[in-house]
């Protein structure tokens, strides 16, 4: 089972929100079925590939796989050229666009990545067409519009802390600004919302839990997963990365042309100290300076290579297996995120009663049958009783989980996504209450009308989730929650406080919930 499942686990059917950026030679084919082996999703970089290698990257990618029909993405540089672009930009497919895609698709790629560029709109149809997604690579906020109106599905924010090619923008601002400008916007593919993968400085539980908390769905990780066992990169750009302190990267202009995150030498550091009107002059003229220089001076050919790496590089210390990169890194965001979890004071009534006896005669009453999902379920609808932050008009709430409803709450801001899950985990447990034989037959019988209720409802379309259906569905959270109440012997507690708490859920939205005829009879 998932530790932290999102809405990206969902797309991709994978374990964990994590994405291997696609780092061409610096990551590789072994590196990436890796990462999806260990239950993220691996991504190759096909830049400057010709399409019948970017087939053998994927056939050997494909080869390594533990599942063979495991999701894999492929990651093209398809940067602007010519125009307003830069001078310096050209195209790196060197015109085989066209046969890389189809390449992509043929292989059936699960993702299709663009990085400095917007995507073709021919290219997005027809990756659409074949039912793959479409990520574009962004470093600024003002990118996103013009990402969606190529229609793209996803939008990877990279911070200025990222490796390689990235902006000025750091992570904390970029990655919820990109969140509310997706806000609205639907993916043309799904149907779904355009979701945000984070990116830039993401190292561990803590830089995963944090891009959770800021909007996005999912990481994109670079220069961790450099620093491991699996990757291509030499021995010579690991060791770089392992022994960087905090001030050992630097960007530059000189290798492409763009801002580009590196490791710091002193060839790089004589260009960015003391040529910078040569920097600018080469660049103007579509030339890059370390082109330049390998022309004039060959022999600086070792001085001169570069090392990709981002900032966080100072935080990485040793070489690992990806496996341990990605499960020590969900783990400790799952814990990180329940520490910070603990902090939040619920205000509903019925937690209190939740709180008390979850962990002890309910989970004592169920375990014998692992019914764990009743206690899930408590925390689970004690947060729906209290979402009285719900605006009118788009029904949606700020819903923190609680720690132990992990798999009943989902990070999603769409209240009917968090109602869907709510009841149809409901079904589940009157479906055991009832199928257990723990209870009394007129309680089975209360149960078995709770779930087929609760099921029709949740099959629903769509369209049909609105603020009533959204109260009467907490109206039957209430009632189950008075049908466990009654084998806990604690009835009267339960009952004022759901009631309370759904007067108040009621009372804080614009229509009113008639209460005097309840769906569930509380005698």
């Amino acid at each position: 089972m998932s530790v932290i499942s999102t809405a990206i686990t969902d797309l991709f059917n994978i374990k964990h929100p994590v994405l291997l950026a696609g780092m061409n030679v610096a990551a590789g084919p072994e590196l990436a079925a890796a990462v999806t082996n260990a239950g993220g999703l691996g991504v190759i970089g096909g830049v400057g590939y010709t399409p019948k290698i970017l087939r053998a990257q994927i056939h050997a990618l494909k080869a390594d796989l533990q599942d063979k029909n495991a999701p894999f993405g492929v990651d093209l540089l398809i940067p602007q050229v010519g125009g307003s672009a830069r001078k310096t930009n050209y195209d790196y497919t060197k015109g085989q666009l066209p046969e890389l895609i189809d390449v992509i698709i043929e292989e059936k790629a699960a993702l299709f990545v663009c990085a400095i560029g917007i995507p073709p709109s021919w290219a997005v149809e027809k990756m659409h067409k074949a039912g793959i997604p479409v990520m574009n690579m962004v470093g600024h906020p003002k990118h996103v519009a013009k990402a969606l109106s190529a229609g793209v599905d996803l939008i990877c924010a990279q911070g200025g802390e990222g490796g390689g090619h990235t902006g000025d923008v750091p992570c904390s601002i970029l990655i919820p600004a990109c969140v509310d400008a997706c806000k609205g916007h639907s993916s043309p593919l799904t149907g779904k919302p355009v979701y945000v993968i984070g990116a830039g400085a993401v190292f561990d539980g803590r830089s995963l839990a944090a891009n959770l908390m800021w909007g996005a769905q999912g990481v994109w990780v670079g220069t961790r997963f450099v620093a491991s066992v699996e990757a291509g990169a030499p021995k010579a750009h690991k060791d770089a990365i392992v022994r960087s302190g905090y001030d050992d990267t630097a960007r530059t202009l000189i290798y492409t042309g763009r801002p580009l995150r590196v490791v710091r030498t002193p060839y790089i550091d004589d260009w960015n100290n003391n040529r910078q009107a040569e920097i600018k002059e080469l660049t103007s003229k579509g030339i890059l300076p370390h082109d330049e220089e390998m022309r004039k001076h060959p022999e600086k050919s070792l001085e001169a290579r570069s090392f990709l790496t981002g900032a966080v590089a100072s935080m990485i210390q040793d070489v690992l297996p990806a496996k341990e990169i990605v499960e020590s890194m969900v783990n400790d965001a799952a814990k990180y995120m329940q520490a910070g979890a603990a902090l939040v004071t619920v205000r509903a009534k019925l937690t209190c009663v939740a709180n008390s006896i979850a962990h002890s005669r309910v989970c004592r009453l169920f375990k014998r049958a692992g019914a764990f999902l009743l206690r899930e379920y408590y925390h689970g609808i004690c947060h729906l009783m209290e979402a009285s932050e719900v605006p009118s008009k788009s029904y949606r709430s700020q819903i923190r989980p609680l720690p132990s409803s992990a798999d009943i709450i989902r990070f999603s801001d769409q209240v009917d996504f968090h109602v869907r899950q709510a009841i149809l985990a409901e079904a589940s447990a009157c479906e055991h209450q009832a199928s257990m034989n723990m209870c009394p037959s007129s309680m089975r019988s209360r149960a078995a009308r709770i779930t087929a209720s609760s099921t029709d409802m949740a099959r629903r379309p769509r369209a049909s989730y609105n603020l009533k259906c959204l109260r009467h569905r907490l109206a039957i959270g209430c009632g189950f929650v008075a049908v466990c109440a009654k084998v806990l012997k604690d009835t009267p507690t339960c009952r004022r406080f759901a009631l309370e708490d759904l007067r108040s859920f009621a009372d804080s939205n614009a229509a009113p919930v008639d209460m005097a005829t309840p769906v569930w009879n509380w005698k």
